[in-house]
C-alpha cells in the first residue's frame, strides 16, 4: 500500500498541485503561529495566555468549511483556492502594516479564514479523483501538507533567532 503512494503522486497531477499548495500555504500558516508567542512576550510583555485568546479566533474558520465546501460544490474548487489565497495575502498585509493588537486579530481572522477555504477546495480536488483510493491519496495531501507546516515552523523560528539574539 505505501509503494502505491508513489504511483499516485505521478499519476494524479492534480493531487501534486493541491498538496503543494496546501503545504506552502500551511508553512505561511504556521510560520505567525510559530513566533506570535515570541512576537507577544517580546513587544507587550504578554503570556501564553494571550496567545491561546488568539487562537481561539480560529474557532471562526470553522464557520468557512461549510460555505467553502457548498462553493467549491458549485463553483469548483479552484475559485475557492483563489479567494484563499487572496485572503492570506490581505491577512500578511493587515499583520504587515496594521502593526497593532487590531491588526493582529484581523489578520489572524483572515489568515485563519484563507487556509480553511483552500483547505477544504483542496480536499474537494483530491476526494473527487479515485475514491477507491481516498485514504491513500488523504494520506499524501496531510503528510505533505504537514511537512510544508513544519518547514513553515522551523524557518520562522530560525528568522525570529537571527533578527532578535542580538536583543
Amino acid at each position: 500500500m505505501l509503494r502505491s503512494l508513489g504511483e499516485l503522486w505521478k499519476s494524479e497531477p492534480p493531487v501534486r498541485d493541491a498538496t503543494l499548495t496546501q503545504a506552502m500555504l500551511f508553512a505561511s500558516f504556521s510560520m505567525l503561529w510559530t513566533v506570535l508567542p515570541f512576537w507577544l512576550a517580546h513587544r507587550y510583555g504578554y503570556g501564553a495566555g494571550v496567545t491561546g485568546t488568539l487562537a481561539a479566533l480560529g474557532l471562526i474558520g470553522i464557520l468557512c468549511a461549510p460555505l467553502a465546501g457548498s462553493f467549491s460544490d458549485r463553483q469548483g474548487p479552484f475559485r475557492m483556492v483563489v479567494l484563499g489565497v487572496l485572503l492570506m495575502l490581505f491577512a500578511w498585509g493587515a499583520l504587515w502594516a496594521w502593526n497593532s493588537m487590531a491588526g493582529l486579530v484581523v489578520g489572524i481572522l483572515l489568515l485563519d479564514a484563507g487556509e480553511q477555504c483552500v483547505l477544504i477546495a483542496n480536499q474537494h480536488t483530491i476526494y473527487a479523483l479515485r475514491p477507491d483510493a481516498r485514504n491513500r491519496l488523504n494520506t499524501l495531501f496531510m503528510s505533505i501538507m504537514f511537512l510544508g507546516g513544519a518547514g513553515g515552523s522551523l524557518a520562522a523560528a530560525w528568522v525570529w533567532e537571527i533578527t532578535h539574539s542580538w536583543a
